[in-house]
């Protein structure tokens, strides 16, 4: 089912149709409320002083003396002569001078919601001033009257605001959980995970931007593949062709031993010899460029739990073992690490030995080997120095590269594909490998390992 994509402009206006709307409801409502309140007799309407003096108007203008008792609540009045001078009232001074104002026709008798009423009786001028506005019905006269338009309108004021807040909520709220979906892509494909399930969204323009993301993933898993696919070949070639120079290196090999033990001549037998050596090189590199190739091809049922203490431990006895009659320095240090690493045991514990054996023949006089096993950045950490080595600028660049070698000149039996095999295994294993220079240590190659809790185990 394909869903009608609504555009953030749309969306944009409905929002803002929302709060007018929301506004006319807030104002009707205020209405309807003031309206149950005056019905309720809680609330005076605004035209009640004004009722209240045109019921009264005819015994006013013939009292001997106007007094508050035939006023509206909370009104002011002041009575003069014929010749502006104030005979008595309540009105206050300032008032007083708009009222002769309005007298005189100086001003209007409607001043805001204030009005001024003229009242004219047989020998003086009554001037009643009160407010066009409702207000809460209260018993007693000498009670300051609260304001009801400031209240209601405050209340109206807060309503609205928090109607508009839970509009926007909503509004972010739907945008943000299409911002969620982009994230969540974005994150899975900077993990690697090409291969997960996805939401679309029903707004425009995250659709795009997802459409874009998913268009992006899939050139990406293609591209991927067809690397894996070509790298895949390769290595299968080369480990086919390793294979097939291996049936005529045997038969040179075989044939060279057999004309060496029938063959006196000393002439000869140095050539044959350094042919026999020659295909004996060869064959080393056969073994350890097969060893590159098959490093990617480690299977799950090959992987296993295995504590990292204990791995620690057997580690460092293969080690003293491996190292016991090479005449060289070595310092193991192992610091308690909890949890488990999931390996190829065979796999890692070759990778270690590659790593040993380069800094073993890399050593210089005086030199020492140091491997530590620790806990760094949260992952089972294994790094080996050379306490008095140095990587040069060189190395550090090239070091994992297949059949780099620091000799210029190819003459030694440095294969070159120590490190390169080793970096293979590790990230098979789900690791890291890194080699850099260290003030403290000297030249160090570190490799890490990702650790599972044993509750996971």
């Amino acid at each position: 089912m394909v869903h009608r994509l609504i555009p953030m402009k749309k969306q944009l206006m409905f929002y803002i149709l929302q709060l007018v709307l929301g506004l006319v409801i807030v104002g009707m409502g205020w209405l309807f409320i003031t309206n149950i309140l005056i019905c309720a007799k809680i609330v005076i309407p605004a035209n009640y002083s004004e009722n209240i003096l045109k019921e009264n108007s005819a015994k006013l203008s013939t009292l001997d003396k106007v007094t508050s008792d035939f006023l509206p609540i909370g009104c002011e009045f002041a009575v003069f002569d014929f010749n502006n001078n104030k005979k008595y009232g309540n009105m206050s001074s300032i008032n007083e001078q708009h009222a002769l104002n309005v007298i005189l026709g100086n001003e209007n008798n409607i001043q805001g919601n204030k009005i001024y009423s003229v009242i004219f009786r047989e020998k003086e001028i009554c001037v009643v001033k009160y407010n066009m506005r409702p207000y809460f019905n209260l018993t007693k006269r000498n009670l300051q009257l609260p304001n009801y338009d400031i209240i209601s309108y405050a209340v109206m004021l807060i309503v609205y605001v928090i109607y508009v807040y839970i509009s926007t909520f909503r509004l972010v709220k739907n945008w943000g959980k299409e911002f969620e979906k982009i994230k969540k892509i974005t994150l899975e494909i900077e993990n690697g995970n090409l291969d997960f399930e996805y939401c679309s969204s029903k707004v425009k323009e995250f659709s795009n931007a997802i459409d874009s993301l998913i268009r992006m993933r899939d050139a990406l898993k293609d591209t991927l593949y067809s690397n894996w696919k070509m790298e895949y070949e390769k290595n299968e070639e080369i480990g086919a062709l390793a294979h097939d120079i291996k049936i005529p290196l045997t038969i040179i090999k075989g044939n060279t031993e057999l004309v060496l033990d029938y063959n006196s001549d000393s002439y000869n037998f140095l050539h044959l010899r350094n042919v026999l050596e020659a295909a004996e090189k060869i064959e080393k590199y056969l073994v350890v460029l097969l060893q590159y190739v098959k490093a990617k091809k480690i299977e799950n049922n090959k992987r296993e739990r295995i504590d990292c203490d204990t791995f620690s431990e057997r580690i460092c006895l293969e080690v003293k073992k491996y190292t016991a009659n090479l005449h060289t320095k070595f310092e193991f240090s192992v610091d308690h690490v909890s949890g488990m690493i999931y390996i190829d045991y065979f796999s890692i514990e070759r990778a270690i030995f590659n790593i040993i054996d380069n800094a073993i023949e890399y050593k210089v006089e005086d030199d020492k080997i140091l491997c530590h096993t620790m806990l760094e950045d949260g992952m089972y950490t294994i790094s080996v120095s050379n306490s008095c080595g140095q990587f040069d600028k060189e190395v550090l660049a090239n070091a994992t590269k297949l059949f780099y070698t620091s000799d210029k000149n190819r003459n030694t039996l440095h294969y070159g594909i120590g490190l390169a095999y080793v970096q293979r295994v590790v990230e098979t294993n789900n690791g890291y490998m890194s080699i850099f220079n260290s003030d403290k240590l000297g030249a160090t190659v570190k490799i890490q390992l990702p650790i599972i809790s044993k509750e996971n185990s």
